[in-house]
């Protein structure tokens, strides 16, 4: 079953959603309250990255589409993908957007300009991407992890190692860790073909993670949250959740977790990898849909 919050990022007291009932919402975290919905994409909403001043966001209806953040204003919507826009990513200057169609697109943030599209390296829809100066990674549904570089347009190098598809990539000082549909969460160098470590203890795929320099945390369609300590690989903590996880974000001290039901948040004990308890600080509605189920 899909799970009616497919992403979400978390800054502040500001959380933002999107769901496959094809909305955005806007949270308030410290009041816990829905400050704004916005509707224009349609299909179901799939990736989203926000700044200070912008919210771009991509749907299964192919296309991508820009939102002025302090309003919720529609003010740009950017066609290209021929299937649905996966992944996404941002910085001062270039987006980049990965596909179902197998391809990478580079826009220039600013005018929402296509500059050039990365393509025949993937045998299978692009399902998470993340970038790091003139790097960046990709993970599909033939199995794979590939390490581009930007400026050549071409893979340097191709990671195998999972046994099924690549949900979810986290990636920072030559570090990646992927998360797969096999169950199993793996890290690398993305100088080295192969995994230097695999990390085995959900039951059903992995779908999300995202690490610092302490801590990966996971999530899995097996309903938990499991976080681990980074420099021992090894799970620390288990968070038991009401349905399948589709999405988390953590910032600062709080993590962000989307499910089939609702969209909660949890505090982290200063900072520690342990969180203060199993029971979240806040546990907000996602969407009508989310309620009704």
């Amino acid at each position: 079953m899909v799970c009616p919050i497919s992403t979400l990022q978390l800054k502040g007291n500001l959380c933002i959603s999107g769901s496959i009932d094809k909305v955005l919402k806007m949270w308030d975290v410290s009041e816990s309250t829905c400050k704004n919905t916005l509707f224009g994409h349609m299909g179901p909403v799939r990736c989203l990255q926000f700044d200070d001043n912008l919210i771009v966001s991509g749907s299964d209806d192919h296309n991508v589409k820009y939102w002025e953040l302090q309003t919720g204003v529609h003010i740009n919507t950017l066609e290209g993908h021929t299937e649905r826009v996966c992944c996404l990513q941002f910085d001062d200057m270039k987006l980049l957007t990965g596909s179902q169609d197998q391809t990478v697109r580079l826009w220039d943030k600013l005018t929402g300009e296509w500059q050039l599209t990365y393509q025949h390296e993937h045998n299978g829809s692009i399902w998470c991407l993340r970038f790091e100066g003139n790097t960046m990674v990709t993970g599909s549904a033939d199995h794979t992890v590939k390490v581009w570089d930007l400026e050549t347009g071409k893979a340097r190098t191709t990671l195998r190692g999972h046994t099924a598809s690549i949900a979810s990539l986290s990636f920072h000082n030559n570090t990646i860790v992927s998360a797969s549909l096999d169950k199993t969460l793996q890290i690398w160098d993305p100088r080295q073909p192969k995994p230097t470590a695999a990390l085995k203890s959900h039951e059903l795929a992995v779908g999300c993670v995202q690490f610092d320099e302490n801590k990966i945390i996971s999530g899995s369609a097996d309903e938990t949250i499991k976080i681990w300590d980074m420099q021992k690989r090894t799970c620390v903590n288990t968070l038991h959740q009401d349905s399948a996880v589709a999405c988390l974000h953590f910032s600062g001290n709080r993590l962000a977790v989307g499910t089939r039901n609702s969209l909660k948040i949890f505090d982290f004990a200063d900072f520690d990898l342990d969180l203060t308890s199993s029971n979240p600080t806040l546990d907000l509605r996602a969407s009508r849909l989310a309620v009704e189920k």
